[in-house]
C-alpha cells in the first residue's frame, strides 16, 4: 500500500470590512458620497451669503478706517428797506428776512466744482483725503481711480452733504474726514467760501445798481440839456424870452386901452349932448380911433395866425413841459443814485453761522454692525432668488 502525501492548501482570508470602511492601502480613495453631496448642496449659500459677509466683516473690522463728521448750520438773510417814507424808514429801520433764492444758490455752490477747486487750492483737500490712516478704498487716489479733478469731485461728493430745511431756511452742512480736525477745517473753509459767494453776490448786485443809476442820471442830464438847447433856439428864432409874460403884458395893455376908449367914448357922448359943435370932439374921436387901431393890432399879435403870440405859446408851452419832465426825471435819477450808493455801502445779504463746525470726539462712520447686517440681508435675498431660479430651471429640464 502506497503512502499518500496530504496536500494542504493555504487559504488567506481577507478581513471583512464594514460598509463605507476603506482599506488602509487605498489612501487614494474618494471621500464619502454623503459628504460630497452636502458640499454640493451648500455651494450656493456659501457663494452668495458666506463669502460676501466674510469679505464685508474683514474689510469693516480690519481695514476700514474711522471717519469723523463735523456739522455746521447757517442761514442766508437779507435786509429789506421800507419804502413808506424817509422818516418812517428811519423810525422802522431795516428788517431781516430769509433770502430763499440765495440760500439755494449757496447750497449749490458748496457742492459744486468751484468750491472743490477752492478747497484743493487753498485748504489742501488732496492731502486730507490721502492721510496715512485712510483705508485703500476711501482714500484718494485709490487703486481704482485716477488722480484727476473729475475723479476728485466724484470722490469728495461722498464726504459732503448740505441739507436745507424748507420751513426755517436753515442749512445743515456735514463734512466727513479721517480725523476730527480735518473735518472741522474743511467745514470752516466751506462756510468761508459760502460767505465769499454771498459777498460777491452783494458786490455784483450793487455794482449793477450803481452802473444803472449812473447811466440813468446821464440819460436824464442829456434830456435836460437837449430841452434847454431847443428852448434857447426857440427864443433866438422868435426873439421872445417868455411868450407867456409878453402875452400877459400885451393883454394888460389892451385892457388899459379899452378902459381909455370907454372913458373917451363916454366923454364924447357927454360933450355932444352938451355942445355938439364943440371943437374938442374931433380930437377925442381921433384919439378913440387910434386906440382902437392899437387894440386891433395888439389883438392880432396875441391871437390870429401862426405868427401870433398864441401860436408861439403852443410851442413854448411844449418846450416848458419837456423841460419840467426832464428836470423831474433827473431829480428821480439822482435820488435813485443816492439810494443805490447807500445800499452799496450797506450789505444787504448775510450768511449767518448759527452753529459753528464742531470737533468730533467719536467716529460715526463706517457703521460696521449696520453695514454687515445690510450685506447679510442683501446676500440672503440674492441667495433665495438664485435658489428659486435654479430650482425652476432644474424642474423645467426634468
Amino acid at each position: 500500500m502506497s503512502e499518500t502525501t496530504p496536500i494542504i492548501t493555504e487559504i488567506k482570508l481577507e478581513p471583512t470590512l464594514s460598509k463605507g470602511e476603506l482599506v488602509p492601502d487605498q489612501w487614494w480613495a474618494p471621500p464619502e458620497p454623503k459628504r460630497v453631496s452636502l458640499l454640493r448642496r451648500r455651494w450656493l449659500f456659501i457663494v452668495t451669503v458666506c463669502v460676501p459677509v466674510a469679505i464685508a466683516s474683514i474689510y469693516l473690522g480690519l481695514i476700514a478706517s474711522d471717519q469723523f463728521i463735523s456739522e455746521a448750520r447757517f442761514i442766508v438773510r437779507t435786509s429789506a428797506r421800507s419804502d413808506v417814507g424817509n422818516l418812517a424808514s428811519l423810525m422802522q429801520g431795516q428788517k431781516l428776512s430769509r433770502a430763499t433764492d440765495e440760500t439755494y444758490a449757496v447750497s449749490e455752490y458748496l457742492t459744486s466744482r468751484d468750491a472743490l477747486r477752492s478747497l484743493a487750492q487753498n485748504h489742501h483737500l488732496r492731502d486730507i483725503l490721502s492721510r496715512p490712516q485712510a483705508d485703500i478704498i476711501n482714500r484718494f487716489p485709490n487703486f481704482y481711480s485716477r488722480d484727476t479733478e473729475e475723479e476728485l469731485y466724484r470722490h469728495f461728493e461722498h464726504f459732503l452733504s448740505v441739507h436745507i430745511e424748507s420751513e426755517s431756511g436753515i442749512s445743515t452742512l456735514r463734512v466727513r474726514a479721517f480725523s476730527p480736525s480735518d473735518a472741522r477745517d474743511l467745514a470752516a473753509a466751506l462756510l468761508q467760501d459760502g460767505e465769499g459767494l454771498v459777498n460777491r453776490l452783494n458786490a455784483r448786485a450793487y455794482d449793477d445798481a450803481l452802473r444803472y443809476s449812473n447811466q440813468l442820471v446821464e440819460e436824464q442830464k442829456a434830456k435836460v440839456v437837449d430841452v434847454e438847447n431847443r428852448l434857447t433856439k426857440f427864443r433866438n428864432e422868435q426873439k421872445i424870452i417868455d411868450p407867456n409874460k409878453e402875452s400877459a403884458a400885451a393883454l394888460d395893455s389892451v385892457g388899459k386901452m379899452m378902459s381909455e376908449v370907454m372913458e373917451l367914448e363916454a366923454a364924447v357922448n357927454q360933450q355932444m349932448t352938451m355942445a355938439a359943435n364943440s371943437p374938442t370932439i374931433a380930437p377925442m374921436l381921433e384919439k378913440i380911433r387910434s386906440y382902437r387901431d392899437e387894440i386891433t393890432k395888439q389883438r392880432a399879435q396875441i391871437a390870429g395866425d401862426d405868427a401870433s403870440m398864441a401860436g408861439k405859446l403852443s410851442a413854448y408851452d411844449s418846450l416848458i413841459l419837456d423841460r419840467e419832465l426832464a428836470a423831474r426825471g433827473l431829480e428821480a435819477a439822482i435820488v435813485h443814485l443816492t439810494g443805490a450808493r447807500e445800499d452799496a455801502e450797506r450789505q444787504q445779504l448775510y450768511l449767518q453761522t448759527i452753529v459753528e463746525p464742531n470737533l468730533a470726539d467719536q467716529s460715526l462712520f463706517p457703521r460696521r454692525g449696520l453695514t454687515i447686517l445690510f450685506v447679510l440681508g442683501i446676500s440672503l435675498c440674492i441667495y433665495w432668488i438664485a435658489k428659486a431660479f435654479i430650482g425652476s430651471v432644474m424642474e423645467h429640464q426634468a
